[in-house]
């Protein structure tokens, strides 16, 4: 019976310990400290799609920036041309709306945001793709530094059933216990 030489537990096959939770996991990636715990065959399936509706929404968030910066630069050609047309008053009695400081400060607000939302969506793309790439060579990040598991091989649905649950369903999308 394999035994872990650090926690002196059962260690399966594929097992890892992990120093910053003390335990071993099965089939570890890695310990990921955005979500304060080890990545592995409990939670991949968990944390891909983290890591992927993370990334959708930072693009729903860039086209909900883009659309009201186009907005707001509309409603500022319009303004120039012709101040009678924006109708209605701003908080202090201006039209438009908006003072040249107010404005500024949504401007800043609006860029960092954007820039905001760049970096987490390509961070979470990035570490997504490679969680899918590691699920479909049936390797974890681990394995893969070390080279001490060759994986099977078997097809890549099989190797995302096993992550995602069996057999494929829209179920894959939705955060639910795996049933294998």
């Amino acid at each position: 019976v394999p035994m872990c030489s650090r926690c002196n537990g059962y260690k399966p096959p594929r097992a890892h310990h992990c120093s910053q939770c003390d335990r071993c996991v099965m089939k570890m990636d890695h310990h990921c400290p955005w979500v304060n715990n080890c990545v592995g065959a409990n939670n991949q399936k968990h944390f891909v799609l983290f890591c992927f509706y993370t990334a959708l929404l930072s693009g729903y968030a860039l086209v909900l920036l883009a659309c009201r910066a186009f907005f707001a630069t509309e409603m500022a050609l319009v303004a120039a041309k012709e101040p009678s047309a924006i109708v209605g008053m701003g908080r202090h009695g201006r039209r438009g709306g908006m003072g040249g400081g107010e404005a500024g400060g949504r401007m800043l607000l609006m860029a960092l945001l954007f820039f905001e939302a760049i970096l987490f969506g390509l961070f979470t793309c990035a570490m997504c793709s490679e969680q899918i790439s590691s699920i479909l060579s049936d390797q974890t990040g681990i394995e893969r530094i070390k080279h001490d598991y060759t994986p099977q091989q078997r097809s890549s649905l099989h190797h995302l059933s096993e992550t995602f649950g069996r057999p494929f369903s829209l179920l894959w999308l939705v955060p639910t216990a795996v049933k294998y």
